[in-house]
């Protein structure tokens, strides 16, 4: 048993190691998260069949030379891709909905809290444009698009009528606004227990030279994206008992907007949250899960997705523990996985290149 005492104790490694090496030593960096570092080749001389480890969590904790590294690490995903029937089937009845894998681009939209929530506007902007930009959309369309649908902000100065103490009171209150909104929220995301520990890997927002949202995409081409330039241009008729939020754009520029979007988000209100606006108000048709279990004739003709209240139901027989709130990022991640393309949050678990393949295995699911 390799027990850990905190959160990112434990460094797994074969570099700088052989198996004379002790087993487990401090990490020779000081200024790193991990606190402690397991040699690979000597856990490879010990005896037992069954090793078990407190976490596995979070991003890099396994650093191998090995030649074969990269392999391993992909089937130890594929290995760890969810394969619960009560996951697979409301992920495969909405999918179905949405006009199948291809008719459809995903957003996997971490924004709820923590430091998730302070960086939110930056990683939604990243993202956005991320996915923009892998549509083929043209750099000054994609910018035109931008300057109407960017989340709006209080002015950083107000002109009003009147003497200067009138407008220095606008100001202030303009100022306590925008503090009270920077403060952290203290509920949590049903993500949380999840995710990555933001905080400890950021302290300023993410810009694009230092982090990008993670991408994957299969063969987007004119082919895979005819549907939107047919004689309807409509990718609505794929759709089952579900209907877009906005009308289609006309312009050809901008047709490739009218692609479906299932916006996987952690957010308590995803259609009022202004910093998921730019996806709400360029693509006119996005979804989220809301979409699908709750009766909305206008968003889905009365007709919900059954399985996703069994899943929500849920209850561990053992001890009576409420799975569906841990079922539910999961649940959302597979969906979004599932699209032509996926484009997650720069820092998030979810999002980074090590769950790439558990979600790659999602779509084959």
């Amino acid at each position: 048993m390799i027990k850990d005492r905190q959160a990112y104790d434990f460094l797994f490694t074969d570099r700088n190691v052989t198996s004379d090496s002790p087993l487990i030593a401090p990490h020779p960096d000081d200024g790193s998260h991990w606190n402690r570092d397991v040699s690979i080749p000597t856990l490879a001389t010990l005896p037992h069949k069954v090793l078990l480890f407190g976490s596995l969590f979070g991003g890099g904790r396994i650093q191998s030379d090995h030649p074969l590294a990269e392999e391993w690490s992909e089937s130890f995903g594929r290995a760890m891709a969810f394969k619960n029937e009560w996951l697979l089937r409301p992920a495969e009845a909405i999918v179905d909905r949405l006009g199948g894998q291809n008719n459809f681009v995903g957003i996997h939209a971490r924004v709820g809290d923590g430091e998730f929530k302070r960086h939110a506007k930056a990683n939604m902007e990243e993202a956005w444009k991320e996915l923009v930009r892998t549509l083929e959309v043209e750099e000054s369309v994609m910018m035109e698009m931008w300057e109407e649908v960017k989340p709006t902000e209080l002015a950083e100065s107000v002109l009003v009528e009147g003497d200067k103490r009138s407008k220095r009171k606008v100001h202030a209150d303009a100022a306590r606004s925008l503090k009270k909104r920077s403060e952290p929220i203290i509920f949590s995301s049903p993500w949380s227990p999840v995710d990555e520990d933001y905080s400890s890997l950021i302290t300023s927002p993410p810009s694009r030279s230092r982090s990008r949202p993670s991408l994957q995409k299969r063969a987007v081409d004119d082919d895979v994206w005819s549907f939107l330039h047919g004689p309807t241009g409509s990718p609505s008729a794929l759709f089952r008992n579900l209907n877009c939020r906005s009308p289609l754009h006309t312009d050809s520029r901008l047709k490739i907007f009218n692609t479906p979007l299932y916006l996987a988000t952690d957010s308590r209100s995803p259609t009022t949250d202004e910093n998921l606006r730019p996806f709400f108000a360029s693509f006119s048709c996005v979804f989220v899960l809301s979409d699908f279990d709750r009766v909305d004739e206008e968003r889905n003709d009365g007709v919900v997705v059954e399985s996703v209240g069994e899943m929500g139901s849920l209850e561990n027989g053992l001890d009576g523990v409420p799975l569906g709130r841990l079922f539910l990022p999961f649940l959302e991640a597979i969906i979004a996985a599932k699209g032509k393309i996926t484009v997650g949050t720069a820092h998030s678990t979810f999002s980074c290149k090590s769950q790439t393949v558990r979600l790659e295995v999602g779509r084959m699911n």
